[in-house]
């Protein structure tokens, strides 16, 4: 197992960051935790396959800073690759911070 550290957030984008789009093609959950989540989201989560879970953290606290954008944004993740919310009503009611999808 190997790591490496690269600016995922870069524009335009590095090298690094060009390389990790294929290993993001290939994994069962991205995480999302970087300083620019809708960018993030954007960029990498339609690319997932079919059965991947795309996992926002700090979902409600992001997007109460965009007032408007979280309908927003969770139609578009539909549109651009159909994932979908799961367990949304009982991250709710946990008042959790993230936000799950899944890839259909």
């Amino acid at each position: 197992m190997s790591f490496t550290e690269c600016d995922m957030d870069a524009e335009p984008m590095t090298d690094c960051a060009e390389a990790a789009l294929a290993l993001v093609e290939d994994t069962d959950l991205l995480f999302v935790d970087g300083g620019d989540r809708l960018l993030e989201i954007r960029r990498y989560a339609g690319l997932l396959r079919p059965g991947s879970g795309l996992l926002v953290h700090d979902w409600k606290q992001y997007f109460d800073y965009i007032e408007g954008q979280e309908e927003v944004v969770i139609k578009e993740l539909e549109e651009m690759g159909g994932l979908v919310p799961l367990y949304s009503d009982l991250a709710v009611h946990l008042d959790s911070c993230c936000m799950f999808f899944i890839k259909r």
